[in-house]
This record gives C-alpha cells, sequence and structure tokens, in this order.
C-alpha cells in the first residue's frame, strides 16, 4: 500500500512538471519593438551669432545683415547652421534718422517658427569731429516790398555757426536761396530760405551736413477799400438778426477785387426796435482797417397795441467775479462795461417785502454812464421801468439815460445804507435804448418792464 501512494505521487509530481513546460512553450515572445514609439524631429530654438555682422552705422549707409549666422536647435539634439534659410526683418531700420532698431530673425521648420533678435545703431560721423557746422545766421536789410517790386539781395549776409560757437561768413557761392515760396504778385509773408552743405570725413565714411535758416519776406498788397455786395438787409419785427448770408468785396492797390471773411458789424441789431438802422461794417488785414456802411430795415411791429412786459431777476443770473464787456441778458438787456470800468454779479442775501427774496444782485461799481457801466434796456415803445437797488451808502440815487447821454429821469428815492431795498419808476415816452445805474456805485436787484 505504501509502495503504492509513493508510485502515484511521483506521477502528479511528473504530470505537473509536464503541464507547466507545455504552458511556457505557447506564450509569445515580447516585442521589444512594438513597445518604443517614433519620436518626430521637432525645431526647438535657433540661436543669432551676430559676431561678424555690422551693428553700428552712419546716417545714410543701408542696412546689411551679412557675416550672421543662425543655428537651428532641434529636439533631438541635433543642430544645423540655416543662415541662408533665415529670414531677416529690417522694416523698423531708418538709415536716415539717429536711434536703435531692432532687427528680427526668424525660420520655420516643418511649420513650427522661431525667432531671435539683436539691434543695431545709427550714429553721426559728427561724433568723431572736433568742429562741425550746426547753423546758420541769415541778416537781410530790406525785407518789407510792395506787390510787384523785385526782391533785392544786395546786402544779403550768411554766416555759419559751428559746434565750438564761432562764426564764418560764407561767400555767395558756398551757400543756396530758394524764393520759390515767394509770390511777389500778392500780400503775403512768406520765407526766404538759405541753406549750405559741408562734407566730414572720419576714416573711411563720410557725411554730408546740411543746414538751413530763413528770413521772413513781406509783400504789401495794400487794403484799399471795403464795399457790401449782398445779404439780407430787411428784417420782420422780432426776427433773429443775422449777417450769416452778407457778402463783403475788398479791393487792393494793386486793382484786385475779392471776397472777404471775417468782418465785423459795429453793433448788435435789435428787432423788437422798428425802423432803420445804419452798420458800419469793419475789415482789418495786416494792420490796415477799412470801413464801409450799409442800411438796414427793421419792419413795423405788426400788433404795435400789444402790451410788452418783461422782468430781470438777479437771482436768475449767472454768477460772474468780473464783467468788463457786454454781457447780453436777452433781446431787452444788456449788463454794460469796459476795461477799468467793471461791473459784477455777486451773491447777497436780502428780502423785498413779501414780493421777493432775492440771493443776488448786480453790482454796478461806479456812476452810469455810456460806453461804461450801465444796465441797457430797449423800450419797444413807450412804457414804465420799474427798480429795486440799494446800497451800503446813503444819498445814492438811481439815474436813467437816453442814447444821447441825457438824464431821462433821477430817482427821488434814494439809498438808505446798511444795504435796504428801495425802488423806483421811470417812465419813458418812446421806444428807443436806455441805459440805468447810479450816481455812483450801487447794487440792483430787480428790472421790470411793462410797455
Amino acid at each position: 500500500m505504501k509502495k503504492f501512494s509513493k508510485v502515484l505521487f511521483a506521477l502528479l509530481i511528473l504530470c505537473g512538471v509536464c503541464f507547466f513546460v507545455s504552458c511556457k512553450t505557447n506564450t509569445p515572445e515580447r516585442n521589444e519593438d512594438l513597445e518604443t514609439e517614433e519620436v518626430k524631429k521637432a525645431l526647438e530654438e535657433i540661436q543669432v551669432d551676430t559676431s561678424s555682422v555690422k551693428m553700428e552705422y552712419f546716417l545714410g549707409q543701408a542696412f546689411e545683415s551679412a557675416g550672421l549666422k543662425v543655428v537651428a536647435k532641434y529636439n533631438d539634439e541635433t543642430s544645423e547652421d540655416v543662415s541662408s534659410q533665415a529670414v531677416v526683418d529690417s522694416a523698423s531700420f531708418d538709415a536716415n534718422a539717429l536711434g536703435e532698431y531692432l532687427i528680427t530673425v526668424s525660420y520655420t521648420y516643418e511649420g513650427r517658427v522661431r525667432t531671435g533678435n539683436y539691434t543695431v545703431q545709427v550714429k553721426t560721423i559728427l561724433e568723431n569731429i572736433t568742429t562741425y557746422i550746426v547753423g546758420l545766421e541769415v541778416s537781410l536789410g530790406k525785407t518789407t516790398y510792395d506787390v510787384n517790386d523785385e526782391l533785392d539781395l544786395t546786402d544779403l549776409s550768411v554766416s555759419a555757426i559751428y559746434s565750438d560757437e564761432t562764426k564764418e561768413v560764407l561767400e555767395a557761392s558756398a551757400y543756396t536761396v530758394d524764393s520759390s515760396y515767394i509770390d511777389k504778385t500778392k500780400g503775403n509773408i512768406s520765407p526766404l530760405i538759405v541753406s549750405t552743405k559741408k562734407t566730414y570725413e572720419s576714416g573711411q565714411n563720410s557725411q554730408e551736413v546740411e543746414v538751413k535758416s530763413f528770413v521772413m519776406i513781406t509783400y504789401l498788397n495794400p487794403l484799399v477799400s471795403i464795399e457790401f455786395k449782398s445779404g439780407t438787409i430787411e428784417f420782420e419785427y422780432g426776427s433773429k438778426f443775422s449777417i450769416d448770408d452778407w457778402k463783403v468785396e475788398a479791393t487792393y492797390t494793386n486793382g484786385e477785387v475779392g471776397e472777404v471773411t471775417g468782418f465785423t458789424v459795429n453793433k448788435r441789431v435789435n428787432t423788437h426796435l422798428s425802423g432803420p438802422v445804419s452798420l458800419t461794417i469793419s475789415y482789418s488785414e495786416m494792420n490796415i482797417v477799412k470801413n464801409c456802411v450799409v442800411e438796414i430795415v427793421v419792419a413795423e411791429n405788426p400788433n404795435p397795441d400789444a402790451p410788452v412786459k418783461f422782468e430781470i431777476n438777479a437771482n436768475d443770473l449767472e454768477l460772474k467775479a468780473t464783467i468788463t464787456e457786454p454781457l447780453v441778458i436777452d433781446d431787452f438787456v444788456t449788463i454794460n462795461a469796459a476795461s477799468g470800468k467793471a461791473n459784477k454779479i455777486d451773491a447777497n442775501s436780502k428780502s423785498y417785502g413779501d414780493e421777493f427774496t432775492f440771493n443776488r444782485r448786480i453790482n454796478l461799481q461806479g456812476k452810469v454812464e455810456i460806453g461804461g457801466r450801465n444796465i441797457q434796456i430797449l423800450m419797444p415803445k413807450a412804457g414804465k421801468i420799474r427798480v429795486i437797488f440799494s446800497q451800503g451808502n446813503s444819498g445814492r440815487k438811481m439815474t436813467l439815460l437816453d442814447s444821447s447821454g441825457s438824464t431821462v429821469g433821477t430817482s427821488e428815492t434814494q439809498t438808505a445804507g446798511n444795504d435796504v431795498l428801495v425802488e423806483w419808476t421811470f417812465t419813458v415816452e418812446e421806444a428807443g435804448y436806455y441805459y440805468l445805474g447810479g450816481t455812483s456805485g450801487i447794487y440792483v436787484w430787480y428790472i421790470g418792464v411793462d410797455a
């Protein structure tokens, strides 16, 4: 029995060994080549070697890239010289302007672009020259002419100015004169240009330096007269006055006639005042002023019996620290002032009974006079002007003048001091311009017109 058991155990071991050998024999061998992926060659970077390249240029010298070496490096750790295939971009380079310029180098491999760059400099050869020309000094005795006069250059003097501040008078053959900008047939102010050139050398390089200067030449074609030619001169009552369509012609010494702009009229026309108005047109050219007169007409008021009422409340005006020229409030009221005779609109709080509470006032800082301080009022017809006024000092009165400067009336009411508000009403008998103000400096808070 024991012998049988031993034989059976031996047979089992033998079968297992055979099975293991059989399984191992059927396992396919590993293919190392299948597990290794092929890596594609790719451009990683380029190196730009400028050791043999021109890096400095003098003004006027053309850019060149001779000697530039470009090496491409790849991901497989290989490299090659690609200088002949590299693209050099020198678009920013300006041979005629001092400064530094960035030059870009690029190379493309299999669609991949890599770039590098280097900097070059444009210099002047004058850096190596001790003394060189920097400018011209030009003088000419006669610079003003009448039209058609010949230009006289007999006393033209030209001197070269050098970097060491020395000067040298130049012979006429050493410089050129350009008078092409000058037109002697009409009035104008134009430059007479003088220039000279000098060439400097340093080593094998040279540079031409040109300097220029000028003197202004005036040809006078004096203005002789002006004339109103066309435009609106008849205006409806209450319409907008405008000279936008007016045409004015000027006549000159040489007989030339031409339309001019920039003319002015001597006053603002208020079309709420019917009748003829004489206006002076003024035009200035080269310090010569000429005038002409044009008559305009404002039509009659189509509804003369209609009442006219308007008022100026200082509360409604913008604060003005200084008024030195006419301040137009509306078609009827203007605060007049002049240089040295200023007015202002300032802040101040006062009440006038239950009728008004003021927080601003018109400050007329001196005696009323035409051409100076006043409040100009257009009365389209006869009527009344009510004024509320005051002053820190007592005894000052309100006065109304007509357009001739004559006194229409002076208030019986006078200022009581301490800025106490008082009032007065003037009566005017006819349409026209009137001028309101104090017998001395005075404050105006309210103006009401009933015509």
